[in-house]
């Protein structure tokens, strides 16, 4: 949510969508803020339906999904909700934070009995644009945007450049 929040897609300006919303927190606050925003949570707000919406937020969801093929088709219906960006978190692997997990398929089981898939930077990239076939842009660490145009994603590119030469 801060980078989308860094690059103005939390104006008010673009519906949100938050894809593994949890208890729902950012929604509540995007709403009093003024941001049309929805959620939907697989365990927290399973009743609440999935809706398009110009940006789309899947904030640290692939990584706990244990199953390889259900994680690729929840990151592929996430981006076919965004009608402009999504923006996919997750969480990366570091030194010694996850030594002492035990493995489990692809990822760990942590010391509080959860799954994570832990990925770097490079093959969280590799993930997205080989599920989406989208090439994403890194935004910061464990964060990536993905257009749903190419325009979009040029007027971005732009933007960010004009941003950063400013």
């Amino acid at each position: 949510m801060q980078s989308l929040k860094q690059y103005g897609y939390l104006s008010g300006r673009h519906s949100v969508f938050d894809f593994g919303c949890g208890r729902g927190d950012d929604v509540r606050i995007l709403r009093q803020k003024g941001v049309p925003a929805e959620g939907w949570d697989p365990y927290f707000a399973p009743a609440e339906g999935c809706w398009p919406a110009d940006v789309v937020n899947m904030g640290f969801v692939v990584n706990v999904i244990e199953d390889p093929a259900e994680r690729r088709h929840a990151l592929r219906l996430a981006f076919d909700m965004a009608e402009r960006v999504l923006a996919v978190a997750a969480l990366l692997k570091s030194g010694t934070r996850h030594e002492k997990a035990r493995l489990y398929r692809d990822g760990v089981v942590t010391s509080r009995d959860t799954f994570q898939k832990l990925f770097t930077q490079a093959e969280l990239g590799d993930f997205i644009a080989k599920t989406l076939g989208r090439e994403p842009i890194p935004v910061r660490s464990g964060v990536f945007l993905v257009f749903h145009t190419d325009d979009e994603q040029r007027r971005f590119l732009a933007e960010r450049a004009h941003q950063r030469a400013s």
